[in-house]
C-alpha cells in the first residue's frame, strides 16, 4: 500500500495571506494530498472553535495536528511558569486535534534558547505530553528539532531510553541540517519513527542562520534518492507531510505544492520521477 502523502497547512497558510485558514477549504479539491497536517498558531486559539467547525463541516481531512512550535521553547527550560504554560497550551491543541479527528500529533520537546542543555529535565516531563496526548485519543510524535548541543540523534536516542514507549517524527531538513539523514534508518529509534516531514535546505551543518527557509524538495542539499531508496529499503511504511513552503498573498500555489507531493509519491515508489 502506498505510503499516505499529507500537505502541511503551514506550507500555504501564513503571515504572508493574514493566516487565511479558509484556503484549505477552497482548495482541497485541487491539492494533490491524502489529507492535511493542521499547523497550530499561537495567535489564533481565539478562533479555533469555528475554524475547527468550518473543515469538519467541509469533510476534510487532518490525520495529523502539528502542536503550537513555541511549546517546545517553553516545555525544556528551568522556568517552571513557562513549562506550566507549554503543557497547558499542548493539552488545548490536542482537544482541537481530537475534534479535527487527527489520530497524531505532533510536538516539540524543546526549543530556543534552552534547547537540550538539561536532557533529563525534558525526559522527566514527556509523562505530560504523553498523558495530555492519550486521553485524546492521539499519538504523540516527538520532533527532531535542531539541537544546540551535539546533534538531534542522539537527543531522540537518549529519550528513548528513558521512554520506550515514544514514537518519533523525523524531518529529513532537520535531519540533513545536522548532517544525519543517511543514518536516519540505522538509528535505535527507527523502528519508533511513524511519520517524516518533507523539505529542503540550503543550510551547512548547524548554519543557524539559514535554517528557517524551507525549500521544496529537489531545491536544497538533500540527496533525495539516496533518502527514498533507505526508506523503501527500511520497509518504512508510515506516512510522509510536505512542509516546503509555497506561500501566496491570494490564493495557492498549486502547481509548485503538487509538484512536490507527487516528487514525494515517486521517490517512495522508485520512480525516476523522483531525481531532482
Amino acid at each position: 500500500m502506498p505510503n499516505p502523502v499529507y500537505l502541511s497547512t503551514g506550507a500555504f497558510i501564513g503571515r504572508r495571506n493574514n493566516r487565511n485558514h479558509r484556503l484549505a477549504v477552497e482548495y482541497a479539491d485541487r491539492l494533490d494530498c491524502d489529507g492535511f497536517e493542521l499547523m497550530m498558531f499561537r495567535d489564533r486559539y481565539d478562533e479555533f472553535a469555528d475554524v475547527v467547525a468550518e473543515y469538519t463541516a467541509a469533510g476534510l481531512n487532518f490525520p495529523v495536528v502539528h502542536a503550537d512550535k513555541s511549546i517546545g521553547d517553553r516545555f525544556c527550560g528551568a522556568d517552571a511558569a513557562e513549562y506550566a504554560y507549554a503543557a497547558d497550551v499542548f493539552r488545548r491543541n490536542c482537544e482541537i486535534a481530537a475534534r479535527l479527528g487527527a489520530h497524531s500529533v505532533v510536538t516539540h520537546a524543546w526549543g530556543y534558547p534552552a534547547s537540550n542543555e538539561d536532557p533529563a529535565r525534558i525526559a522527566g516531563r514527556l509523562a505530560v505530553l504523553i498523558e495530555a496526548a492519550a486521553a485524546a485519543g492521539l499519538t504523540l510524535l516527538i520532533e527532531n528539532v535542531p539541537c544546540t548541543y551535539g546533534d538531534t540523534l542522539p537527543m531522540l536516542e537518549y529519550l528513548l531510553g528513558e521512554c520506550p514507549a515514544l514514537s518519533f517524527i523525523i524531518d529529513a531538513r532537520l535531519a540533513q541540517f545536522h548532517r544525519e539523514l543517511g543514518r536516519v534508518t540505522q538509528s535505535p529509534v527507527w523502528p519508533s519513527v511513524r511519520h517524516i516531514h518533507i523539505s529542503d535546505t540550503r543550510a551547512d551543518y548547524k548554519q543557524w542562520d539559514a535554517l528557517s527557509m524551507p525549500h521544496q524538495p529537489g531545491e536544497g542539499l538533500i540527496d533525495w534518492p539516496a533518502f527514498f531508496a533507505s526508506l523503501r529499503e527500511a520497509g518504512y511504511a508510515g506516512s510522509l507531510t510536505l512542509e516546503a513552503t509555497a506561500m501566496l498573498e491570494d490564493g495557492v500555489d498549486t502547481e509548485t505544492l503538487n509538484r512536490s507531493l507527487r516528487f514525494i509519491r515517486a521517490g517512495m515508489a522508485g520512480s525516476d520521477a523522483a531525481q531532482p
